[in-house]
C-alpha cells in the first residue's frame, strides 16, 4: 500500500498539478479513493506545496484540479483556510469566466473540508470571501457587483446566474455589517428582495442550478429572512419555495447546509411563522418531488485519513 500511495502522489505532483494543460476532472475522480486515505502530514508536505505552486504560477490551468482533490479528500481542512483562501480570492478578479467558476468551485470543496465553526457564515462558504473585518471585506463590493449586474442582463443563462448568486449571497452578508454598507447596496438588496423579478427564485434557475449554487442560494435566503427580514415582505412565497427545493435537493450537501440555515431562523424573532409558511412549501413540493439520496453513510467511509468535517447523513 505504501508504494502504491508514493506511486500515486508522484503522479499527481509531478504531472497532474504542473500540467501545462487542464486535466480532465473525470480523471481526477478517478483518484478520489486514494485520496481520501491520505493523512494530514502527506496532505502538508508532499501535496500542498505543490499545489500552491501550481495555483500561483497558472491558476487558470490549476484551478479545477486542485478543486477537484479538496473536494475528494477526507481531511478537516481548517487550519489552511487563512492562507489558501487568499491565493483564491485573487482569481475572482479573473477576466476568464472559466477561471472564476473554477475559483468558486474550489473554494467552495475547500469550506465542505472544514469545521462548522469555519463555515458558520455565507463568507465562509465561499472561501475568498471569509473575513473577520469589514475593512477586508468591503473591496470586494464592486467586484462582486459586477457580477451579479452581469447576471441581471443575461438572467436566462444558468451558467451566468450561479455565479452571481455566489456573489450575491456575500454581498448580502457584507450588508449586516454596518448601516453605511447596507445603504451602499441599497440596490442590491432591492434586487434580491424582489421574488417576482429576481433570477435567483425563477423556475429555470432552480431546475438547472449544481449543488454549489443551490447551496449559496440557501445563504442567501436565509440571511435575508434573519438579517434583513424588514425589506423582505409579508408574503415571500417564491423565496420560501426556493428553499424548500434546496431542502429537497437530490445532493445530500445541499440538503444538509439547508436544514442547518433554517434551524438558525426558527430561533429569530417571528421565524415561527416563516418556517411554518417554509413547512407548507415543503408539502406542496412533496406531492410532485421525490427526495433520492445520493451519499455515503459514514459508517461506510473508507479507512484511513480522516472523517470529512461534516459527514453526510447516514
Amino acid at each position: 500500500m505504501a508504494k502504491v500511495k508514493k506511486f500515486l502522489l508522484d503522479v499527481l505532483t509531478k504531472t497532474i498539478l504542473p500540467s501545462k494543460s487542464k486535466v480532465s476532472v473525470v480523471f481526477l475522480k478517478q483518484l478520489s479513493s486514494f485520496l481520501r486515505l491520505l493523512a494530514h502530514e502527506e496532505f502538508k508536505t508532499l501535496l500542498l506545496p505543490v499545489m500552491t505552486k501550481a495555483m500561483l504560477r497558472s491558476p487558470e490551468i490549476a484551478l479545477s484540479a486542485v478543486g477537484s482533490i479538496l473536494a475528494s479528500m477526507f481531511l478537516n481542512l481548517s487550519v489552511y483556510m487563512s492562507d489558501q483562501s487568499k491565493m483564491f480570492l485573487t482569481n475572482l478578479r479573473s477576466k476568464e469566466e472559466n477561471t472564476r467558476e473554477d475559483e468558486i468551485e474550489g473554494t467552495l470543496a475547500l469550506g465542505r473540508q472544514c469545521s462548522i465553526q469555519s463555515r458558520s457564515s455565507v463568507l465562509d462558504l465561499v472561501a475568498p470571501f471569509r473575513t473577520n473585518t469589514l475593512s477586508s471585506a468591503v473591496p470586494l463590493i464592486p467586484s462582486l457587483s459586477k457580477v451579479v449586474d452581469n447576471a441581471v442582463k443575461q438572467s436566462a443563462q444558468v451558467a451566468i446566474v450561479s455565479e452571481a448568486v455566489h456573489a450575491a449571497a456575500c454581498l448580502v452578508k457584507i450588508a449586516g455589517v454596518d448601516l453605511a454598507t447596507e445603504q451602499s447596496l441599497a440596490e442590491l438588496l432591492t434586487l434580491v428582495v424582489d421574488t417576482e423579478k429576481c433570477m435567483f427564485y425563477q423556475e429555470k434557475f432552480l431546475a438547472g442550478a449544481g449543488a454549489a449554487a443551490l447551496q449559496s442560494l440557501t445563504s442567501l435566503i436565509t440571511t435575508l429572512l434573519i438579517s434583513h427580514v424588514d425589506k423582505v415582505g409579508s408574503t415571500p412565497t417564491p423565496m420560501l419555495r426556493s428553499l424548500a427545493i434546496c431542502m429537497m435537493s437530490s445532493v445530500s450537501s445541499v440538503r444538509r447546509l439547508a436544514v442547518k440555515e433554517v434551524s438558525k431562523l426558527s430561533n429569530t424573532l417571528g421565524g415561527a411563522g416563516i418556517v411554518t409558511s417554509l413547512v407548507g412549501e415543503v408539502v406542496t413540493l412533496l406531492q410532485t418531488r421525490q427526495v433520492v439520496t445520493d451519499s455515503q453513510a459514514r459508517g461506510e467511509a473508507p479507512p484511513g485519513g480522516d472523517l470529512p468535517a461534516s459527514g453526510d447523513i447516514p
